[in-house]
């Protein structure tokens, strides 16, 4: 999985954050400087005022004297040093009106004016006399007159006009500093703020995979992640990919865990396994042990049966040969699988027995549906039903007892129902049988009893079986097995031939 930061990178930031910050030293210089040019150039209007007065008072001293001087002797040489001392008067009151835009400084060019008009009128007279020339110089002194009062007045205008401008140049110095100030307080907040941000974004992230990252370390892999960073710059890379990563080993951790409760189960299922097949081994055992010789107990039914021929004791040779069948079929189908024909076929001979020793006081029935009469079950697991129901059922009775086998099929399922209408239980017993038929580590193995008999079902039906315990006081005990319906495979040879085996032992 691949991140790209683009733009949102940190060494882009850190580059905008440059340039940004050298085009605000560049406007705050630029600001700096033109504030300082602004006092240059003001400073030199100030210089520019007083050196364009001092040239206007000094010129007019100068021209008079160079005038008086010229009238007199009229050489050449000093009538060019009057032409530009006059050149320079005119021009300095030229720029001192326009540098301080007064009237009284208009007034001053104009007097100025008129004063080298008369004085230019000495200078071009040349072919005049000394008298004549000296009346033209009083003409112009006349003029220079009118400007000599106003000097100090003018030195008055020119000495407020400069107060004036050097506080106004105090104030714009005292202005340009304070925003200097302030630009330099903003632009240091705006790079503090920037770094402060910039620091706290990447250190903030950092600081949180570091915590994680020491939790892990530790070995707690249970660490709760926060919400996502929206950031797109390196660190956002480094600690999506740190949480992506954080997210598949915690799947894997669950991966594990759910597959070690899995092999955790199966090992237990194993084991129950394993625990039934213990419990069944140990009821075959007994049943061996129970045997006694099989064949000798043939043989003497054999010899029994043999005599009650000869003397024609036909009710005593069908009670030998009932029972011998029952034998037969108890001791050499233990271990295996019947029909569920079979099986009833058993619980008939069964029933005739104790029909014999019961006589009218019982009454059996066995019924079965067609469609189940090829089922495939365990051998020997209706026979204890139907004595549990004559032993605790009917046999405390007097007269009158009954009990009915049936087996029926709907659908998939075939239902067994061994009904008493003997003495029944009480609700207390009947809870407790109901418990002990739902508990896996109960043993009844000392008989061949209910939780036995389901146990041994649920072995052959991979845990499909049902049993529903239903009981009235005194009046009827009704047990339901309900299990799936397996046909009955037609090649179990093994079994006939054991069968047959036996048969002949019996002599049949």
């Amino acid at each position: 999985m691949s991140h790209k930061t683009g733009f949102f990178s940190l060494n882009r930031r850190i580059l905008l954050f440059g340039i940004l910050l050298s085009g605000c030293l560049l406007l705050f210089f630029g600001m700096f400087s033109r504030g300082n040019h602004y006092l240059f150039e003001q400073q030199n209007r100030l210089l520019d005022v007083q050196q364009q007065y001092s040239a206007v008072v000094d010129g007019l001293n100068r021209a008079d004297s160079h005038l008086y001087t010229y009238a007199q002797a009229r050489s050449g040489e000093t009538r060019a040093k009057c032409e530009k001392i006059l050149q320079e008067l005119d021009s300095a009151s030229e720029g001192l009106s326009k540098l301080l835009e007064q009237p009284i400084f208009v007034d001053l060019e104009y007097l100025v004016d008129a004063y080298v008009e008369e004085a230019q009128k000495l200078l071009r007279a040349e072919t005049i006399g000394a008298g004549q020339a000296l009346i033209l110089y009083q003409e112009s002194v006349s003029s220079l007159k009118l400007i000599t009062p106003l000097i100090s007045q003018y030195s008055m205008a020119v000495a407020n006009d400069r107060m004036e401008w050097q506080k106004k140049l105090e104030r714009t110095q005292k202005n340009i500093e304070t925003t200097m100030i302030f630009s330099a307080a903003a632009m240091l907040a705006v790079c503090i703020g920037f770094l402060l941000s910039f620091s706290r974004h990447i250190t903030h992230n950092l600081v949180s995979l570091t915590k994680r990252a020491e939790r892990i370390c530790e070995g707690e892999w249970n660490v709760e992640m926060p919400d996502r960073p929206q950031s797109r710059d390196e660190v956002g890379v480094l600690t999506k990919a740190f949480y992506r990563m954080l997210e598949v080993i915690q799947d894997q951790i669950e991966q594990l865990k759910r597959q070690e409760a899995m092999e955790r189960q199966l090992k237990e299922a194993e084991l129950r396994a394993v625990n039934m097949k213990a419990k069944l081994e140990h009821e075959q055992l007994r049943t061996l042990q129970s045997r006694v010789n099989p064949h000798f107990l043939f043989n003497a039914l054999n010899v029994i049966g043999g005599q009650a021929a000869e003397e024609s004791a036909e009710k005593t040779l069908d009670m030998i040969l009932k029972t011998a069948d029952y034998l037969r079929y108890s001791l050499s189908n233990l271990d295996k699988t019947v029909t569920l024909s079979q099986e009833l076929e058993n619980v008939e001979d069964y029933f005739i027995i104790q029909k014999r020793r019961f006589g009218e006081r019982m009454k059996f029935a066995v019924q079965c549906d067609e469609d189940c009469e090829k089922v495939k079950i365990p051998a020997m697991v209706l026979q204890p039903l139907c004595e549990n129901a004559l032993r605790h059922g009917v046999m405390p009775l007097t007269q009158g007892g009954e009990i009915n086998v049936s087996a029926k099929r709907l659908q998939q399922r075939i239902f067994v129902t061994v009904q008493d209408n003997g003495l029944g239980f009480s609700e207390e017993r009947l809870e407790e049988i109901r418990q002990r038929l739902k508990s896996e580590e109960y043993d009844d193995t000392q008989g061949i009893g209910l939780h036995n008999i389901v146990q041994r079902m649920n072995a052959f039906f991979h845990g499909e079986v049902e049993c529903e315990i239903q009981s009235i006081p005194k009046r009827e005990t009704c047990v339901i097995l309900s299990f799936p319906a397996k046909e009955i495979i037609e090649n179990a040879n093994k079994e006939r031939e054991d069968g047959d085996n036996d048969k002949s032992d019996f002599g049949g």
